[in-house]
């Protein structure tokens, strides 16, 4: 029983101090973690899915209209996040400007749906741009300033460092992310009710996200003072700069004492002797001898005290000779410290243009995979659309994004905790080429399910008998995709890049081969694929364009065998070469 209860005790010790550790409940979490919640919920109930918003609204093209909106738009989202990330100082101003934008974008699709304004391809383009903009200053900077709050805390909060608050900013991340996922199971009415309505409450839905985020700002820590005190700002010497010339002039001047009163004690002997004895002339010539020695007397000790503050005069030059010489080898100094922050400067600009040339190879091997993803972001919910419905989309998009994450954190935790660092470069690229062998299998296999639903679709008049569950596996496998690939690339970059370039890997210089040049290779395979697109799905050839992915898919996995040869192992600070 003892040995029991003990364990016990273990038990909820260690669970106590995981908790302690990886959760941290403050005020400013709470607020920003609603907000993340908000987002997230417009983002896979509404934004998610403007595909099929703009596929039944626009007459002309729709299906090749469409995908070139949405590529606008995620391009351009990546774009104006790149911009937002180097003014990160100004993150509270950045997130309530982006607030904004989103607001307006969802006003005017509101207007555009309920017909009060026109629905025209330019106007589609201009509301998608605004919602670039909210979208930019949305999700990842909010989870971003969370991270910044949690380390300006650190007061309050004990032993903290980095990766505790990275930690602890994507639980609540992913606490807000399963509240929508049990959110999607009870709020059916909200997909059901129609476009104008659901852009109306996404607008309500982002504006109280704004709020949360300013009453967040209101508590926030990263209140840092940019003046110093007037005591830092001062010099501690030893020496005065320049002397004291009233002391200087008082001790010139001032008599000493005791020639003073002999010369009153002289004056008033020989006004004695005149007047009593004036024939004793000995006792005159011995008087006038004490009177010219006092005399004499007198004159030394003035002599003697111009010397003193001679000397004293000299003494002060040389302690301002000396705090001058301390002033110039400080001045000195800091010249030589300026150099040679200018010189390491120059240097990590040197290593970064270094870094990012080493890494051109293999952000060119993932421009066929941001353009699966592209792919996937388009049509699979135009699929589902055209399908007999079961499943959401929004709902296979949760469960798409929840297995990704599973699987980047696994791989995480085997790569960097199970293996040494000789051995994870090669664990890492294994990964990635196992994420891109998903990505092939994805577009074949969405392939085979459009060859299927043509043969039970002959036309568009006939009822869609398909069930939309055949959808399931391509979405897992673009999850696996994912989680695989696109952050297996996050890891190969911070691998293979100075510390200091770490933090733009995931952020910014990543995303601009899998989302930029993605989207625009998307639009480009679209608009050069246009005879196989028609006015409905139905009549669409969108197997043929998948196998044409799929071939592009398999090119670039050759590519990537070939690419990935280039890159060394590191032990330590040390590069060993592939044999």
């Amino acid at each position: 029983m003892e040995s029991e209860s003990d364990n016990l005790k273990r038990v909820r010790g260690w669970i106590k101090g995981q908790v302690e550790y990886y959760i941290c409940f403050c005020k400013v979490a709470l607020f920003i973690a609603a907000a993340v919640y908000c987002h997230n919920f417009v983002n896979y109930n509404v934004i998610s899915i403007l595909a099929i918003y703009f596929y039944e609204t626009l007459n002309e093209d729709p299906i090749i209209r469409s995908a070139l909106l949405v590529n606008a738009r995620e391009a351009l989202q990546v774009v104006v996040k790149v911009g937002v990330y180097a003014k990160r100082s100004h993150l509270r101003k950045i997130i309530i400007l982006s607030t904004a934008f989103y607001i307006l974008g969802l006003t005017l699709l509101y207007l555009s749906a309920s017909d009060r304004i026109s629905n025209t391809y330019l106007g589609q383009h201009l509301i998608s741009g605004l919602i670039a903009a909210g979208k930019a200053g949305g999700l990842s900077l909010l989870k971003t300033y969370l991270f910044d709050e949690l380390i300006a805390g650190h007061e309050k909060i004990p032993d903290i460092d980095y990766n505790r608050a990275e930690w602890r900013a994507d639980i609540w991340v992913w606490v807000s992310l399963v509240g929508v996922f049990l959110a999607s199971f009870t709020t059916s009415s909200f997909t059901e009710q129609p476009w104008s309505g659901m852009f109306l409450n996404s607008v309500y839905l982002i504006g109280a996200a704004g709020f949360f985020s300013l009453l967040g700002s209101f508590l926030s820590h990263q209140t840092h003072s940019s003046t110093e005190s007037e005591s830092t700002k001062g010099h501690h010497l030893k020496c005065p700069h320049t002397p004291d010339h009233h002391d200087l002039e008082n001790n010139g001047n001032e008599m000493p004492p005791q020639s003073s009163q002999g010369i009153a004690g002289a004056e008033a002997q020989q006004q004695k002797s005149s007047s009593h004895t004036a024939g004793a002339e000995a006792q005159h010539q011995s008087s006038s001898q004490t009177v010219d020695a006092e005399l004499q007397q007198q004159k030394s000790s003035s002599k003697t005290a111009g010397v003193e503050a001679q000397q004293k005069s000299l003494s002060q030059t040389a302690c301002a000779a000396e705090v001058q010489q301390k002033n110039s080898s400080h001045t000195a100094g800091e010249e030589a410290q300026q150099k040679s922050s200018s010189h390491s400067s120059v240097k990590q600009e040197n290593v970064a243009k270094v870094d990012l040339l080493k890494m051109i190879p293999m952000w060119s091997a993932f421009i066929v995979p941001g353009l699966v993803i592209s792919t996937a972001n388009i049509f699979f919910s135009i699929q589902d659309d055209n399908m007999e419905a079961h499943v959401t989309t929004n709902n296979f998009l949760l469960a798409k994004d929840a297995l990704k994450e599973v699987v980047a954190y696994l791989c995480q935790f085997l790569v960097s905790k199970r293996l040494s660092k000789s051995e994870q470069n090669l664990a890492l690229k294994l990964r990635l080429c196992l994420g891109m062998m998903f990505s092939i299998l994805c577009t074949s296999f969405a392939r085979r399910v459009e060859v299927q639903r043509l043969l039970l679709d002959k036309s568009e008049d006939t009822e869609r008998s398909m069930s939309d569950w055949w959808l399931a596996p391509q979405f897992c496998l673009w999850g696996l995709m994912e989680g695989l690939a696109v952050s297996g690339l996050d890891e190969f970059f911070a691998y293979h890049v100075s510390n200091s370039m770490e933090a733009y890997g995931s952020e910014v210089l990543n995303r601009i081969p899998v989302e930029i040049a993605g989207s625009i290779l998307s639009a480009v395979c679209v608009s050069a694929c246009k005879p196989w697109f028609g006015d409905t799905l139905n009549q669409s050839r969108l197997d043929n364009y998948y196998w044409i992915i799929t071939v592009m898919s398999w090119l670039n996995l050759c590519w990537f065998f070939f690419v990935s040869t280039c890159y060394s192992t590191k032990v330590g600070n040390e590069a060993i070469k592939p044999q």
